[in-house]
């Protein structure tokens, strides 16, 4: 099936939260099913994907642990209780973190001084930019700010090429 399948990479499942997906019931009832997936697309070359646009924090190390490779949408603080730097730590070189600006920080709630001062440092916190896809977590907002982004489309510009030096 999945060998067939054109696409270098999947995106299998996701959405998770701690509160509805406690970490016990990970164990018992997705990680038997993600190691599966993770050696079937091992053994096709497909890069296993799993959403991951909720606060998650305790289920981070299981990601890790049951072979998923890219985490898409991951939305770190203050949406969730998740923070870059720790997660970095956590995954080393083993699951690429796809997002890391989370909406709320778009929207009128934050001052373009606090917006941009969280960009700066979300990019000193995955320099040099290994295993990291910047991306929003989840989807822009009505209310986020269209300025913001064309800023983030600058300053990425400026300093989004490996190795990043901000």
């Amino acid at each position: 099936m999945a060998d067939q399948c054109p696409s270098q990479a999947i995106e299998v499942g996701g959405n998770y939260d701690d509160q509805i997906t406690p970490p016990s019931f990970f164990d018992m009832y997705l990680a038997p099913f993600y190691r599966e997936v993770a050696e079937m697309f091992e053994h096709t070359g497909k890069i296993l994907v799993v959403h991951g646009d909720g606060d998650m924090d305790r289920l981070l190390p299981r990601l890790r642990d049951v072979g998923i490779q890219v985490v898409e949408a991951l939305t770190p603080k203050p949406n969730t209780s998740i923070d870059i730097r720790e997660t970095r730590a956590l995954w080393g070189d083993k699951v690429t973190m796809w997002g890391g600006i989370p909406f709320i920080i778009l929207t009128p709630v934050y001052s373009d001084e606090e917006f941009e001062a969280y960009i700066e440092d979300l990019y000193r916190a995955i320099a040099p930019g290994d295993r990291f896809i910047l991306g929003f977590g989840d989807n822009v907002p009505p209310e986020g700010l269209l300025h913001r982004i064309r800023w983030l489309v600058e300053f990425n510009e400026r300093y989004g090429a490996y190795p990043i030096a901000v």
